[in-house]
């Protein structure tokens, strides 16, 4: 049976997608960081949940993970769907930091957790959720964008350089860095308008 570990499974994308593979049968494990949240997810496949609270920016993050795993019984695939964003046309510091918190430290946390964890057991799918603001400006979400890059970077320098991942050729350019990879580059200068503030947890 196939299992899989999603990280920001109590709200929007990951919870989707945890009910899709429920579905198909998977066995999953779910983290998050409200309690009651997860339970009320387990309780709609008991035999197939495996539930961990878990907060991404914390130093734990990574160990919490692991007992994930182990809870479920091995791993397949690994959904990281947890991340943030607001406006912040003041350039609030706490705002900035707190969102790089998640987005980045976060985000490099959990990634290379499921990366060692593949590379020790043989392989597995690794996926996560970033966005367009890795190659585009959000105007007043700016710093969004240089989060979103190095996050696509990120998953670059932790994946195989196949066909599917060339598109992070555009980001390293954003970047100001060439993919050591393929010598690729590319710029963009059109703008994007951005006036949603974004969670994911």
């Amino acid at each position: 049976m196939k299992k899989a570990i999603i990280i920001g499974a109590t709200s929007g994308i990951g919870q989707e997608v945890a009910k899709c593979l429920l579905l198909d049968g998977w066995q999953i494990g779910v983290a998050g960081r409200r309690q009651s949240a997860l339970e009320n997810l387990q309780r709609a496949a008991p035999d197939q949940i495996q539930i961990q609270t878990l907060d991404v920016t914390q130093e734990d993050a990574g160990e919490k993970l692991n007992m994930l795993i182990d809870k479920v019984g091995g791993m397949d695939l690994f959904l990281l769907s947890s991340g943030i964003g607001f406006q912040n046309t003041n350039l609030n510091m706490e705002v900035e930091l707190n969102t790089a918190y998640t987005n980045v430290e976060g985000f490099i946390r959990m990634v290379d957790t499921a990366f060692i964890y593949f590379r020790k057991s043989g392989g597995g799918h690794l996926a996560v959720i970033s966005s367009i603001a890795g190659t585009k400006g959000l105007g007043s979400a700016a710093k969004r964008s240089c989060r979103r890059c190095g996050t696509t970077i990120t998953s670059a320098r932790t994946a195989p350089w196949t066909p599917t991942s060339r598109c992070c050729a555009a980001t390293w350019a954003s970047a100001g860095a060439t993919s050591p990879r393929s010598g690729a580059s590319a710029t963009s200068s059109t703008p994007m308008r951005h006036d949603k503030t974004e969670e994911r947890s």
